[in-house]
């Protein structure tokens, strides 16, 4: 597939959006434009500026995203789009909804990490167990919420332009905000397209349940990934939908796959995507074989919780984020987080052959 024209043109905004939507400020509500919350943003300080999560790996300034901001704020169709609904959360995944006054409507979901636990309408919630959690769920409270927070936000968008308008609903987000963007393209018909930037696969179980649904409405997805993704490469990709590989990169970054994660590194100074790749690479393959075969291969292990052990994988990188390595490592020391890590480790060097001779994702 050649993105070009009017749908690459939507893709570029989406991106644009995405990268907002790591900044905390602008899903707490309070905004009615775009353009006004990138004021805010450049008219501060360079203390008083919010920062995104990647800071502490590669400051704002370093990544691009001041320089993003700057560029948005010459953009007239960005800063013209109007926020009708917002997250109201500046610590959960920051999602917003904005219109552009005639038909165009964005639902972009953030891929920012609640740094613990929190209840939702579906029980007892933390954003890093529920991302583990994705490899063997069929399906998670948190993307329960994000078709929750989608079905208001369209509410919300039809309300605020002129009656009986044929909306082009745009869907998108990064990282875990483009696995919730494919997740609600998916179950509602009313989405037009998705552009999940780097966002992570699903469960076999999900694939396997929702195979009907999968071949009916992923030919709207369109996964956009960094040649060396890590995230984006993890669990089962939805068979059907597009992915187009982009050679990531920042300017005086010396570039590790983690960089590459990273929203602004899939644009380039003028905001368009970077140049095209053929394909994943090869740690891009292993790790896709990897992630869901090893919890293939800890279902056949009787002494093995898979579930409970993904959960103590992700409470261990939540206590990370916290600064508490030392309860992060108990958790890790758990029999079922040991089997998991074991068959990972055992699978590690079959699946690195395999994904030797294979040159597309499996």
């Amino acid at each position: 597939m050649i993105l070009e024209g009017e749908l690459k043109q939507k893709a570029e905004t989406a991106l644009a959006l995405s990268t907002l939507a790591y900044l905390p400020e602008l899903a707490r509500g309070g905004y009615h434009f775009v353009g006004e919350f990138l004021d805010s943003y450049l008219s501060a300080t360079k203390a008083e500026r919010p920062t995104t999560m990647f800071d502490g790996l590669c400051s704002d300034e370093r990544s691009g995203t001041v320089r993003a901001i700057r560029r948005m704020r010459c953009d007239p169709r960005i800063c013209g789009l109007r926020i009708v609904y917002d997250s109201h959360s500046g610590d959960r995944f920051n999602s917003f909804c904005c219109v552009d006054g005639s038909r165009e409507v964005f639902v972009i979901f953030g891929g920012n990490y609640r740094i613990g636990d929190y209840t939702s309408a579906y029980g007892a919630v933390s954003s890093w167990r529920d991302n583990f959690f994705g490899a063997a769920d069929v399906r998670t409270a948190e993307q329960r919420e994000a078709l929750d927070f989608y079905d208001r936000a369209l509410a919300a968008a039809k309300a605020s332009l002129p009656r009986g308008s044929a909306l082009s609903v745009t869907v998108a987000g990064h990282s875990k905000g483009g696995n919730f963007a494919q997740y609600v393209t998916l179950f509602r018909s009313s989405v037009d397209r998705c552009f999940s930037f780097d966002g992570q696969g699903f469960s076999e179980g999900f694939v396997s349940r929702y195979a009907e649904v999968i071949g009916r409405r992923s030919s709207r997805i369109i996964s956009i990934l960094p040649g060396r993704s890590i995230v984006g490469a993890s669990l089962t990709p939805l068979y059907g939908a597009e992915r187009l590989y982009v050679r990531a990169e920042l300017p005086g970054v010396r570039m590790t796959a983690i960089h590459c994660h990273i929203p602004t590194s899939l644009a380039d100074e003028k905001g368009h995507l970077r140049q095209f790749e053929k394909g994943p690479s090869l740690m891009s393959r292993t790790v896709s074989l990897l992630s869901a075969g090893t919890v293939r291969t800890a279902r056949k292990l009787p002494f093995i919780n898979v579930r409970r052990g993904l959960g103590r994988i992700g409470a261990a990188i939540q206590y990370t984020f916290k600064e508490e390595p030392r309860r992060g490592l108990r958790e890790l020391r758990s029999p079922d987080a040991l089997g998991l890590l074991g068959a990972a480790l055992l699978r590690l060097p079959f699946d690195f052959l395999r994904a030797i001779f294979r040159s597309e994702e499996p």
